[in-house]
C-alpha cells in the first residue's frame, strides 16, 4: 500500500483533484473481499492508522479548494480510508474536527478539540490545540452566526458521508466478531438563516444530504428530524434537493419502515412535481418500497395510476411495470380497486383509468361478471 500510495499521491495529483479522486478509488481495490460462492469472506487486510497513504488522503482532503470537484475527492476518499484503515472512525473524526475548525471560532469546539490534540494528520493548518484552524477565519466580520458557505458545505457533506460509513463500518466489526465468536481465524478490525439559505443551492444541497445520511444512523435522530426532512421536501426550490430527499427517503424506509409508513403520502404527492428527475426517482423508490413489502398500500395506488399516462415514456413504462409485478401478489390490486377507482373516475383522469385496465389484463377476466368490473368500464366509455 505504500508503495502504490507513493505512484499515485503525486504532484499532479494535488493539483488534479478528478485524478485524486481515481488513486482513492483504485486504493479501495486493495480492500476488496474475495467472496466465493458457499463460503465466508476471506478476513480483510488493514493497515495501521499512521500509515503516510492515510496522511496523504487526509492532506488532500484538508487542502484548501473551492472546486465542486472536492465532493468526489472527499467521498472517495473517506470510502478508501474505512476500507483499508484499522482506525477508520479516527482519522474521519479528525478531519470533521479540523474542517469545523476552520468553520467555528468557538469556544466549545476548543474544548472538545483537546481530546484530538495527540493526532496529527498531515495536511491540517496546524495542529488543533488552543486555535483551531490555521487558515483566515472564514465568520464574517461582526457575525457569529455566518460562515463560508461551500466551507460549510463541505463540513454538511463530510459528515453525512462519514456518518454512512461508520454504519458499514458496525457491521464490518459485528461480522468480524461473529467469526472470532464462530471460531474462525483471522485478523480482528477493531473497531445560516432561511434567506441566506435561499441564495447558497450547493448549501442547501449538501446539507439536506448530510441530514438524510444522519437519519438512516438513530432511530431517535431520524424521528426528531423527519418532520423537517418533510418540510424541506415539500418546501424547497431546488429539484435536486427533493430528489435527493426523495433517495434518501427510502434509504431511512429500510432501517425505520414504520415512520415512513406514518408519512408515505408525502412521497406519493412528488408523484405530481413538475421537476421530471423527482417524479422518476419518487416512482422508483416507491415501487421498491410497496413490491417489497415495506410500506403498506393505503389508498394511494391512484397517484401511481397517473403515471401510465405520464407524457415521459419512462416514467409510463416504470408504472406499467409496478401494477404487472402487484398484480401477481395476492389480491393486492383486488382489494386496493375501490380507492383506484374513487380517484380515477373524474373527467381529467379518464384516460389513466384506461390505462389502468390495460396493465391489468390479469384481472379482467377475474372480475368480468364482478359489478366493480363494470362500474369501471362505465367510466372508462365515459
Amino acid at each position: 500500500v505504500q508503495i502504490l500510495g507513493s505512484i499515485l499521491f503525486t504532484n499532479s495529483t494535488k493539483d488534479d483533484l478528478i485524478l485524486a479522486k481515481c488513486a482513492c478509488t483504485v486504493l479501495q481495490q486493495l480492500g476488496a473481499q474475495k467472496k466465493l460462492k458457499g463460503l465466508s469472506p476471506e478476513p480483510q487486510i488493514r493497515f495501521p492508522s499512521s500509515d503516510d497513504v492515510f496522511n496523504r488522503i487526509s492532506s488532500l482532503i484538508l487542502r484548501p479548494t473551492e472546486s465542486y470537484d472536492w465532493f468526489g475527492l472527499a467521498e472517495q476518499g473517506v470510502n478508501a480510508i474505512y476500507a483499508l484503515a484499522e482506525q477508520p472512525d479516527v482519522i474521519c473524526g479528525k478531519l470533521i474536527m479540523t474542517i469545523a475548525g476552520r468553520i467555528f471560532e468557538r469556544q466549545a469546539l476548543l474544548d472538545v478539540s483537546k481530546q484530538f490534540s495527540s493526532m496529527h494528520i498531515d495536511g491540517a493548518d496546524e495542529p488543533i490545540t488552543t486555535s483551531i484552524g490555521g487558515s483566515s477565519p472564514v465568520l464574517n466580520e461582526g457575525s457569529d452566526d455566518i460562515c463560508d458557505a461551500f466551507e460549510l458545505s463541505k463540513l454538511c457533506f463530510l459528515i453525512g458521508h462519514v456518518a454512512i460509513k461508520q454504519v458499514w463500518w458496525l457491521e464490518v466489526i459485528e461480522t468480524e466478531w461473529k467469526r472470532r465468536k464462530s471460531g474462525s481465524t483471522g485478523k480482528s478490525s477493531k473497531k445560516a438563516s432561511v434567506d441566506e439559505l435561499e441564495q447558497i443551492p450547493i448549501l442547501q444541497v449538501m446539507a439536506s444530504l448530510a441530514l438524510t445520511k444522519m437519519m438512516c444512523v438513530s432511530s431517535r435522530f431520524c424521528e426528531e428530524n423527519l418532520q423537517l426532512l418533510i418540510t424541506i421536501l415539500e418546501k424547497s426550490s431546488d429539484a435536486i434537493v427533493r430528489s435527493n430527499i426523495v433517495i434518501g427517503l427510502g434509504d431511512i424506509a429500510v432501517s425505520f419502515n414504520s415512520l415512513i409508513d406514518q408519512n408515505i403520502s408525502y412521497l406519493y404527492k412528488r408523484l405530481s412535481d413538475t421537476d421530471l428527475t423527482v417524479k422518476k426517482n419518487a416512482l422508483m423508490v416507491l415501487t421498491h418500497l410497496v413490491l417489497n413489502g415495506m410500506v403498506k398500500v393505503k389508498g394511494q395506488l391512484s397517484e401511481m395510476a397517473k403515471c401510465l399516462e405520464d407524457t415521459d415514456k419512462r416514467v409510463s413504462d416504470l408504472a406499467k411495470l409496478f401494477f404487472t409485478e402487484l398484480a401477481t401478489k395476492d389480491n393486492a390490486v383486488y382489494n386496493n380497486l375501490p380507492d383506484i377507482i374513487s380517484n380515477l373516475s373524474r373527467e381529467e383522469t379518464d384516460r389513466c383509468a384506461k390505462k389502468f385496465m390495460e396493465a391489468l389484463p390479469l384481472y379482467q377476466d377475474k372480475l368480468h361478471d364482478d359489478l366493480l368490473y363494470k362500474y369501471l368500464q362505465d367510466i372508462v366509455v365515459k
